[in-house]
């Protein structure tokens, strides 16, 4: 999937050329064929799942050289691309920021403008004194959903930096935090980084006790460091563990393990 069209503020004769054909958006992490026509990476690759040709004009391209990152077969192409103008995501939280295309990660990662406050231009510190819980919440909470589409996309890096924003502007909103911490973990766990895995997992634990989804993913990441009898103590000797057959079965798995 790509980038909302409807945030699009250049002109189309500057961005038609690069509308994925297959999912009707302004493409995200961009592949080039060799029919020169781009799509997303996501739905190129799912197209090719069901066929092997290009969607658009229906070319072979079984051969894997036939198919490249936008920026290795056209870098020209690629930075027109990356210049085109668009608005936050986060628009409907009432932020006004608008900007180049590669600019649109760094804002939500890095930015306070997302707050949607009048002091656009303030610090990050001033922003987050200003701003009252619901607001924190429903930032958030978007943040979460961006970064939830970027995990949906495989770009796990990119994913668990718009987790660590959204809880460094949850504020108090404990169980979303918490969420964003094991939506967290889980990148990691993608991406191999099972001890930073095990790390946010504890800390989503301490916002919500009875987070099973966390525990189970702490002990699966446990495994994965050869630490089986850390896990296995972990998913039986709680209070909530005794109430999950979730937990129970994970707990026997990992027993299994080692037998």
């Amino acid at each position: 999937m790509g980038f909302a069209t409807d945030l699009v503020d250049s002109d189309e004769g500057h961005t038609s050329e690069f509308i994925c054909s297959i999912c009707q958006l302004l493409v995200e992490y961009p592949l080039l064929t060799s029919c020169t026509h781009v799509f997303c990476e996501s739905c190129l690759r799912e197209w090719f799942r069901r066929k092997r040709s290009c969607p658009k004009c229906q070319a072979n391209l079984n051969d894997a050289d036939q198919v490249c990152g936008l920026k290795e077969g056209s870098p020209i192409a690629h930075r027109i691309l990356l210049r085109i103008r668009v608005r936050c995501p986060l628009g409907g939280q009432g932020c006004r920021w608008t900007g180049d295309y590669s600019e649109v990660q760094n804002h939500l990662t890095n930015s306070s403008e997302h707050l949607g406050t009048d002091e656009a231009n303030d610090s990050d510190l001033k922003h987050a004194s200003d701003t009252n819980s619901r607001t924190a919440g429903a930032n958030a909470s978007a943040l979460k959903d961006q970064g939830n589409a970027k995990f949906e996309l495989k770009q796990y890096r990119d994913a668990i930096e718009l987790y660590t924003k959204a809880i460094s502007v949850g504020g108090d909103t404990g169980d979303l935090v918490a969420s964003c911490y094991n939506n967290r973990a889980a990148a990691l766990f993608m991406l191999k980084q099972f001890r930073a895995c095990v790390e946010s997992c504890e800390r989503a634990i301490v916002l919500n006790p009875q987070y099973v989804k966390a525990h189970i993913r702490r002990g699966k990441a446990l495994v994965e460091l050869g630490e089986f009898a850390r896990a296995a103590d972990l998913l039986s000797n709680t209070e909530i563990a005794r109430s999950s057959d979730e937990m129970k079965l994970e707990h026997d798995r990992v027993v299994g393990l080692t037998n």
